[in-house]
């Protein structure tokens, strides 16, 4: 399809060109327009690019994702595999992995939700920095900051360990697919028995 494409433009530019070398002014200058356009829309659709977390963007919407803590990528990008591991590698036990499914997007929502806690910690700090008698708050607020984040990082490491799983179990139900079939030494035994027939009857051709 993208060499299709390719050709496709090829064969437009062209046309235009011997419609610019042998048009008239009016017919030079819809050309020039229709190329400035042209160029404009390859231009906008190569700058295009795909989505960091489609399907976490279907979860909770592009603009939830847009404005969110860089922190919190590493735990995200865990979710985005997970998610991705769930519908393509576990397509065949889906019902049975719907709750860990559940259970990830559960867990993106919570961080989500506590980066925007540990985000309002860090700025309550750095306004109690500047006055002299906040000290009984500024403990408060760090031991709640360091509760929050935590959370996230025990969030983020039990994210980044479902997509490997799920995909060790779709191995698994392979391997077992797989060992319905002929073992190796079943498969060398008919082949000694075919090689000995060949033989026999070889000897009495």
């Amino acid at each position: 399809m993208k060499r299709m494409r390719e050709w496709i433009l090829v064969g437009v530019g062209a046309v235009m060109a011997a419609a610019l070398a042998h048009g008239g002014e009016l017919v030079r200058g819809a050309l020039v327009a229709a190329l400035g356009a042209l160029g404009a829309a390859l231009v906008s659709r190569a700058g295009k690019r795909a989505p960091r977390w489609p399907r976490l963007g279907k979860l909770l919407g592009r603009r939830a994702l847009a404005g969110l803590d860089e922190r919190l990528a590493p735990a995200l990008d865990a979710a985005e595999d997970a998610l991705h591991s769930i519908a393509v590698d576990g397509a065949q036990l889906r019902r049975a992995l719907a709750p860990v499914s559940d259970g990830v997007s559960d867990l993106v929502r919570r961080a989500v939700g506590l980066s925007a806690v540990r985000s309002g910690h860090e700025a309550t700090l750095a306004r109690i920095e500047l006055e002299s008698q906040a000290s009984a708050l500024e403990l408060q607020t760090r031991a709640a900051l360091a509760r929050v984040s935590a959370e996230l990082e025990q969030i983020r490491g039990v994210l980044v360990t479902v997509g490997p799983s799920v995909r060790h179990l779709h191995l698994l139900q392979r391997a077992e697919e797989l060992d319905r079939g002929q073992a190796p030494s079943e498969l060398d035994q008919h082949v000694a028995c075919l090689r000995d027939a060949l033989d026999e009857e070889l000897a009495h051709a």
